[in-house]
């Protein structure tokens, strides 16, 4: 796994160097991304959840960067 230097700290007893808030921000989406009630409603709102690690994030973003900067160009937006 590749950590992320923010997220590192050592338990209390200072033995042992964990990663602490990206598994724990994962787990919190994971788990309202599943929601039957959480599903329903963001799809009334326009949203459409996707579950992506902390492992795949990286690649996601690089890959919604790459089709938005794409679409922003067709459109005509962007540096000119």
């Amino acid at each position: 796994m590749d950590y992320q230097l923010c997220c590192l700290d050592l338990t209390p007893d200072g033995k042992t160097l964990v990663d602490t808030e990206l598994s724990t921000v994962s787990d919190l989406w994971l788990a309202l991304n599943t929601d039957p009630e959480m599903k329903k409603l963001a799809d009334q709102s326009g949203f459409e959840l996707v579950n992506v690690g902390v492992d795949q994030m990286d690649a996601f973003m690089r890959d919604k960067i790459r089709v938005y900067t794409q679409t922003a160009q067709q459109m005509g937006l962007g540096k000119k």
